[in-house]
Order: structure tokens, then sequence, then C-alpha cells
């Protein structure tokens, strides 16, 4: 990603980057703002808002391939539907950078559009790990619902589980590209299962009549294979050596649905991210606003971020149980009296 935004223009040259609300997630879960903005970056904008305009300035658009983003950019170029005359024109050029593949129809309205002259080139792709939100190092943001378990198992949103397990698959997929392996495949089938196919006619007439589970984790693990035979294939085809199948480790992806464990989610864990869940209103899940009472007696608003990258202490301890933490933080506590004489005065005092 800095990469990209780094030489979309002349090096040393100002730029301005815009995203759109998806891309943006994506973007800020795995670099700090300021790592941006230090890319000769003057702002960041949202796609979606009003934004002022920098007509001497190249922007570089980090979006998702959808419609509503693609109509955003041509419209960021509009131009009089007479005349043909440039009627108004918020940067000097665009760098357009997608965070998946842009599909043949918005391709061709992009570059049928009146936008395309100020376009630096059609379709920049960045790479293939650019799809899925990294909420910690080791745990990602797959599903496109916002209620998973309800469009997977309900037997009234038949029509939302392809959709949802072809958009995991594909993040799924991000997130193994980016670690450069080359996973055998294996998933869990319960006991009593039975494809969506056969389970349809008997789930389309309401609850209580389904005997079996639906395998979910058998058609995730189908679909990543499918995927990422068609990755190889394309990779296979190009000049990268570094991403052909015999070139990446060797290892084992095992593919889990809930129906593996259903005691989990009616369980409340007792660690000290949960209890800090529990007690603490976050903003975005992750950042604590307080008021502080300065040395002249005067408050202010204060933010605390919970985050691997600015709290070593929250990312060592997040996943301890909360007795565990109690006791490792009164140590700490303890030997930052012990280490700082300056502390152990005000303390007496």
């Amino acid at each position: 990603i800095i990469g990209a935004i780094s030489t979309a223009t002349a090096p040393g040259k100002w730029r301005v980057v815009v995203a759109d609300r998806p891309a943006l997630k994506i973007v800020s879960s795995v670099l700090q703002m300021h790592s941006v903005l230090e890319q000769n970056v003057v702002t960041i904008q949202l796609i979606t808002r009003n934004r002022q305009p920098y007509p001497d300035m190249d922007a570089v658009y980090i979006l998702v391939p959808c419609a509503d983003s693609i109509s955003r950019v041509i419209d960021d170029f509009r131009v009089d539907s007479r005349t043909g005359e440039l009627q108004h024109r918020k940067y000097a050029r665009a760098h357009l950078f997608f965070t998946g593949a842009l599909s043949d129809t918005l391709l061709a309205h992009l570059r049928s559009s009146p936008a395309a002259r100020y376009i630096k080139a059609h379709l920049y792709p960045l790479t293939d790990c650019c799809k899925t939100v990294a909420i910690e190092s080791r745990v990602f943001l797959t599903t496109p619902s916002e209620q998973p378990f309800y469009a997977l198992y309900s037997p009234h949103a038949l029509n939302l589980v392809s959709r949802d397990l072809d958009a995991a698959a594909d993040r799924l997929l991000s997130v193994i590209v980016s670690l450069g392996i080359r996973p055998y495949i294996r998933y869990y089938r319960p006991l009593s299962s039975a494809p969506y196919e056969a389970l349809e006619p008997s789930l389309m007439s309401g609850y209580g009549t389904a005997t079996a589970c639906p395998r979910i984790a058998e058609s995730m693990a189908a679909l990543i294979q499918q995927k990422l035979n068609d990755y190889y294939s394309h990779e296979s085809n190009t000049d990268n050596s570094t991403k052909r199948p015999e070139t990446l480790t060797p290892s084992v992806v095992i593919v889990l649905d809930r129906s593996v464990d259903l005691y989990s989610p009616l369980l409340h864990e007792f660690t000290y991210q949960a209890l800090v869940h529990d007690l603490i209103d976050l903003d975005g899940g992750n950042t604590y606003t307080y008021t502080l009472e300065s040395t002249d007696g005067q408050s202010q608003g204060a933010e605390a971020e919970l985050s691997e990258q600015k709290d070593p202490i929250w990312k060592q301890l997040r996943h301890w149980n909360i007795s565990e933490v109690s006791q490792t933080l009164a140590d700490k506590f303890e030997k930052l009296l012990k280490d700082n004489f300056g502390m152990q005065a005000a303390k007496q005092v």
C-alpha cells in the first residue's frame, strides 16, 4: 500500500489520497495514518464526503472495485454533456488502486467515461492481500455480513449463503497469499450433515424440519481450493517466479465452522480483553476516550488506543485470564516504582 502511494506520482511531489470506507478500513487495519501522510500526502479524504478540491495535485485513489466508487471517481472529473468541455475537476490526475479485480463491465464504464483522459492508468491492482481486515496480527475479518451466523445457518437466509461463502473465501485467499504459503485444505464435516442442495427443500418449509447441519466448512474449503487453483494458474503464466506454487512454503489450512463448537458463544470469557470490552465503551472497538486533568487544574480530553503497535502491554496481556493479569500488572507497577527514584519519592509524599 505504501509502495502504491509513494510511486504513483513523481518523487517529492505532493499528493492526495482518496479512499472509500471499506478500503480505508483495510488500510487503517495494517497501517497507521501518519505512515501514509509521510509519503508526501497532504490529506486523506473519504470519497463519499464533500471533499475540498486540489486541482493542482494528483490524487491516489484506493477503492474497492464497486460501481458506486467508480461513479464517484468519474464525477470528480465532470464534463458538460452537451459541449464535452471540462466542467469540474477535483484533482490534476487520478491514480487508481483497487483492493480486488475490477470487473470487465466496470472497467469498460471507466474507459468510456470523460474522466478517462485524466486517469494515469485505467487499472492499478493492489496485491492480493488487500481484501481482508486485520483485527489482530493473527485474527482477520472475512465475513461480509454483520450477522454471519444468521446468514450461514438460518433457513430464512438461503439467498445469502452463496454470497457470504464466496466473499469469505476470497478474503481467506488474500490471507493465504499474504502469508506466502501453499496449503493443503482440510475441513470439518459434522456427522449429521448434508449439502445445501439436499437441505433446501426442508429448510424452506420453516424451522424444526431440518435434521442435518449444512456443510459450511466443506463448501468453504471447496471454494478456497478453487480460488487457489485459479490464482496459481494465473501466477504460473506471469514472470513473477516468487509466487509460483513450487516456490511457496507447504502448510495446512483447517477450515472449521461453528458446528464444531456450539457452546463458546454461550459462555463468557474471563480474559483481560473481554473485561475491557465489558466495562469500557471503546470508540471503533479499540480507542478509549477519557478526561485528563493537567497540573494547572484544567480538564482536557485524551485518548488511549489499544493496539499491538502502540501498547505492548495490551498485546502481551489481552488474552490472559483476569487473575493472571491483575498479578502481572501489580508486579510490573512495583518494578516501575523500584526502578524509578522519582516515582518512589512521589509515592512517599
